[in-house]
C-alpha cells in the first residue's frame, strides 16, 4: 500500500508539474515591449540636449499599426499630456524599427502606445509602457555642463588644493 500512495503522489506532481509548465509558456509568450534607443536600435535611456530620441519595440503583430504616446514621468498616461506622438506599423517580423521622436526638454519621461483602442489612453494590461521604474528604460534628458561649469569647479579645487598646501607649509610644531 506504501508503494501505491507514493506511485499515485509522483504522477499526480508529474501531472500538476507538466500543467503549470504549459500554462508558463503560453502566457509569456509574446509581450510587446516598448523602450527607448539611439538612431541604430541599441537600447538607451539618456539623451543629450538636442540629441533625438527613438524608440524600439518588438512582439507587436505582423504589420500593427500603433501610436507612440511620450509623457513627462509627473504626468499621466494620457494623450491630452502628450508631449510627442506618432503612429507608425511594425515590420512583418512585428518589429518598431528605430522610430524618430525628435528632440525634448530636459527632463524625465515616459513612452506608451495605444495599440488596441486607438482613444489615446493607457490599458496597462493589454498596452506596452515604458517608464523609469517598470522596464527598461524610460527616457531622461539630461543638460550637458557648460565650459564655463567645469572650468569654474575645478578652479575651486585648485584653489582648495593650494590652501591646503599653503596652510600644511605654514604650520609649525
Amino acid at each position: 500500500m506504501g508503494k501505491t500512495k507514493w506511485a499515485v503522489w509522483a504522477i499526480v506532481s508529474l501531472l500538476v508539474a507538466t500543467l503549470l509548465l504549459s500554462l508558463t509558456n503560453s502566457v509569456t509568450a509574446k509581450v510587446p515591449i516598448i523602450y527607448g534607443c539611439d538612431s541604430a536600435g541599441s537600447p538607451s535611456d539618456f539623451f543629450g540636449p538636442g540629441q533625438h530620441v527613438y524608440a524600439c519595440g518588438s512582439n507587436y503583430d505582423p504589420n500593427e499599426k500603433i501610436t507612440i504616446y511620450v509623457v513627462r514621468y509627473e504626468d499621466p498616461y494620457a494623450a491630452a499630456y502628450s508631449k510627442k506622438s506618432c503612429t507608425v506599423e511594425a515590420d512583418g517580423s512585428g518589429n518598431l524599427e528605430p522610430v524618430d521622436l525628435g528632440t525634448f526638454a530636459n527632463g524625465r519621461y515616459n513612452i506608451w502606445v495605444d495599440r488596441s483602442t486607438f482613444d489615446g489612453v493607457l490599458y496597462p494590461l493589454t498596452e506596452p509602457y515604458c517608464n523609469l521604474g517598470s522596464c527598461f528604460p524610460g527616457l531622461t534628458v539630461v543638460p550637458e555642463f557648460a565650459l564655463g561649469t567645469i572650468l569654474g569647479l575645478v578652479g575651486c579645487f585648485a584653489a582648495l588644493g593650494l590652501f591646503a598646501i599653503r596652510k600644511r607649509n605654514s604650520w609649525v610644531p
